[in-house]
C-alpha cells in the first residue's frame, strides 16, 4: 500500500469542524487540536510538506525557540505547533532546563521550625477548564469521585483556570493558521464545569478572554458574580487592575492576582485598554513589564494580605517542560514577593520547581508552571491529563511578635479525564 503523503493527510479548509466546543455530540471525538486546524489548499501542501521534511530530519527532537503568542508568531512557529499537537515535546530544550526540577530532601523543611504556627490553611490550584460536547449532561459525574471531591472541593482555598468565557452563543472550536477557537460555556455549563460554584476562585484572563469581545468580558464577571465564585484578570469599565482579589481562609489572607502571555491576536477596545491582564510572560525576563504586578504587590502589602498568589496563563503549548526564559520570568517574580506561581496554557503538565528565594533564604515558592487540563475535548492521553497543586501553607509568629507565612508543603496530584461514550457523560478520577 502506498504511503498517504503528509499534505494529503492534513484537513483542508472545508474540514468538519467537528463541534469541539459545541452543544452537539458527535460520535468520537478529535484526538488532537491538529484534526481540527483548518488549511487553505496551498497551505496544505507548504505545512504539510514542511512538517515531512521536519520529520524526516528529526529537526525537532527537542524543542525549539519559538512564539507562543498568534499575534507574534511566525510561520515556521505554525507549523512547530501542528506539529507538537500531534507529536508533544517529551523532553527539555536543553540539560540546564531539566536541572532546575532537580532536588533532594524536604524545600520545606527549613520554613516549619520558624517561630510557631497560628494560623494554617489548605490551598488546592487546578488547570483548564475547557467546554466538550459531553459537559452539559455530567453534572452529576465530573466530580463525582469522592478522592477527587475531597482533594479540590475539601481544601480550604480551591482555584481552576476558566479557559473560555460565559456566552449565549457556542465557540465554534475550529484552529486555523489566522485564529484561535473561540471557547464559551453556557450557563448550565459554567455550573456543571464549577461544581455548581465549588471553586472560591477562577483565574479568568487567558488567550481567549477577548474571544467574545467585549460583551463577552462582561458576561463572564456577571455569571462569576451571581455565582459567588471570586475570579481576577477581567476587568469592569470601573474596576480597579491594580486590586488583587483578597479570599481570607482560617486566619490567612490570601491575595491573588491573575495575567496572561496574549489573547490570540485580538485586540482590546480603545476605550479599554487594560479590560484584560496581560504581560509578556514568555519573553526574556528583562523585557517584561512587572508595573502592574509591583502595584498590586503594593496594594496587596496595604491591604494586609499574608501570602500573595500569581495565576499566570504562560509557556508553550503541548511541550512538558518550560522554556528558560519562562523559568527565569517565573524567578523573577517570586523574587518581587509572590509566594506561590499557578501556571496554565500548555495543556500538558509539567514539573514544579520548589524555588529558593533570595529575599528569604527560609522562603520556597512552588511555582507550578503548568498543571495541564481539567476538562478538555481531545482523545490524546496526555491532554486529558492534568495535576493538582497540592499546597499547605502556615502562618507563624516569630519571637519579636512579627508574623511570616511560608508554604509548609507543596506537591503534585495526577487526576484523568474519561469520557463515558455510552452515557454521554465525564468523569474525572485520581491519575
Amino acid at each position: 500500500m502506498n504511503p498517504v503523503p503528509v499534505a494529503a493527510r492534513l484537513p483542508g479548509r472545508d474540514v468538519q469542524r467537528r463541534a469541539v466546543h459545541t452543544r452537539g455530540v458527535p460520535a468520537l471525538q478529535p484526538l488532537n487540536p491538529a484534526e481540527v486546524f483548518a488549511l487553505r489548499r496551498t497551505e496544505r501542501w507548504v505545512y504539510g510538506g514542511s512538517l515531512a521534511v521536519a520529520r524526516a530530519l528529526g529537526v525537532w527532537r527537542r524543542p525549539m525557540r519559538a512564539e507562543t503568542d498568534l499575534a507574534r508568531m511566525r510561520l515556521i512557529d505554525k507549523i512547530y505547533w501542528l506539529h507538537k499537537a500531534q507529536m508533544p515535546m517529551r523532553e527539555p530544550a536543553n540539560e540546564r532546563v531539566r536541572k532546575t526540577f532537580e532536588s533532594s530532601g524536604d524545600p520545606y523543611a527549613s520554613s516549619r521550625w520558624v517561630g510557631e504556627v497560628e494560623a494554617s490553611a489548605r490551598l488546592a490550584a487546578a488547570g483548564d477548564l475547557i467546554d466538550h460536547p459531553r459537559l452539559g449532561a455530567s453534572a452529576e459525574t465530573l466530580y463525582r469521585d469522592a478522592g477527587v471531591r475531597a482533594l479540590l472541593f475539601g481544601a480550604d482555598l480551591s482555584m481552576a483556570n476558566l479557559e473560555c468565557v460565559v456566552a449565549a452563543r457556542p465557540g465554534d472550536g475550529g484552529f486555523s493558521s489566522r485564529s484561535g477557537p473561540s471557547l464559551a460555556y453556557d450557563d448550565h455549563e459554567l455550573d456543571v464545569a464549577t461544581g455548581d460554584a465549588a471553586y472560591s476562585f477562577l483565574a479568568a484572563a487567558n488567550n481567549h478572554s477577548l474571544d467574545f469581545g467585549e460583551a463577552g468580558v462582561d458576561a463572564t464577571i456577571a455569571a462569576l458574580d451571581s455565582r459567588g465564585i471570586a475570579h481576577h484578570g477581567l476587568n469592569s469599565r470601573d474596576a480597579d487592575p491594580t486590586r488583587p482579589r483578597l479570599l481570607e481562609r482560617r486566619g490567612i489572607r490570601f491575595a491573588v492576582v491573575s495575567f496572561t502571555f496574549g489573547l490570540n491576536a485580538h485586540t482590546p477596545p480603545p476605550d479599554r485598554p487594560g479590560i484584560v491582564n496581560r504581560a509578556r510572560l514568555d519573553a526574556k525576563a528583562c523585557d517584561v513589564d512587572f508595573e502592574l504586578l509591583d502595584a498590586q504587590l503594593v496594594a496587596a502589602t496595604r491591604a494586609g494580605a499574608d501570602f500573595f498568589v500569581a495565576q499566570l496563563h504562560w509557556g508553550m503549548e503541548h511541550e512538558f517542560f518550560p522554556t528558560q526564559n519562562q523559568i527565569e520570568v517565573g524567578h523573577a517574580i517570586a523574587e518581587r514577593g509572590v509566594d506561590l506561581i499557578v501556571g496554565h496554557h500548555p495543556h500538558v503538565v509539567q514539573p514544579l520547581e520548589h524555588y529558593r528565594t533570595r529575599r528569604d533564604p527560609r522562603r520556597v515558592v512552588p511555582i507550578a508552571y503548568s498543571l495541564g487540563n481539567v476538562v478538555n475535548p481531545f482523545r490524546a492521553t496526555w491532554l486529558r491529563r492534568g495535576a493538582v497543586l497540592d499546597v499547605e501553607v502556615e502562618k507563624r509568629r516569630l519571637l519579636n511578635q512579627h508574623t511570616v507565612t511560608y508554604v509548609s508543603r507543596a506537591a503534585l496530584v495526577p487526576i484523568e479525564l474519561d469520557a463515558d461514550t455510552r452515557s454521554d457523560t465525564l468523569s474525572l478520577k485520581l491519575g
